[in-house]
């Protein structure tokens, strides 16, 4: 039993280590191998880290579709990948996106953070096809308008992107694009 559980344990260390990923973990855990660079090297969303740090002080970002905190030098509030996400819930309870916006505020949230690519890899774990998954027409139309409206892009870069968070949702239409495709 236990010597099993040891063999097993061993084997997946010696097997992960030998990966490029494994090997640079144990890298930068030896101080042979900056940390940053790592993380910047298999982070997705680490090429956000310099505008979030341009925030101003007092903000708090969701993260939406980027279950890693890592690496943020403001306040997050961060999400596992294997439930539904906040603004989806959101969606499905409001009568409104101004109702959604609203309710982000209430919780200090200042800024949104996506990771299209977190997205795909984590609709893919799931075994979805999208991200969001609507139940009904009126929290996918929820959704849109609060992405247009309710939230504008201030960063974007390689399938990641900041936006600033209106609670009044009075912006012109172009906020978030397609996230509510996503």
């Amino acid at each position: 039993g236990l010597i099993t559980l040891l063999v097993v344990a061993i084997s997946w260390n010696i097997s992960t280590t030998f990966s490029r990923e494994g090997l640079d973990r144990l890298g930068s855990t030896l101080g042979v191998i900056d940390e940053e660079e790592t993380l910047r090297h298999w982070v997705s969303s680490s090429v956000a880290w310099d505008a979030v740090r341009r925030l101003p002080e007092g903000s708090r970002i969701h993260l939406v579709a980027e279950s890693r905190a890592l690496g943020f030098e403001r306040p997050v509030d961060i999400e596992h990948p294997f439930g539904t996400p906040l603004i989806q819930e959101l969606a499905r309870q409001s009568q409104d996106p101004g109702e959604m916006a609203a309710a982000l505020s209430s919780r200090g949230i200042t800024h949104l953070l996506t990771n299209r690519w977190e997205a795909l890899r984590i609709a893919e774990l799931q075994g979805r096809e999208l991200f969001f998954e609507y139940d009904n027409p009126t929290a996918a139309a929820n959704l849109e308008g609060f992405s247009k409206h309710c939230l504008e892009e201030i960063w974007s870069e390689r399938g990641v992107s900041l936006f600033r968070l209106d609670p009044t949702c009075s912006l012109d239409g172009t906020g978030a694009g397609d996230l509510a495709a996503w």
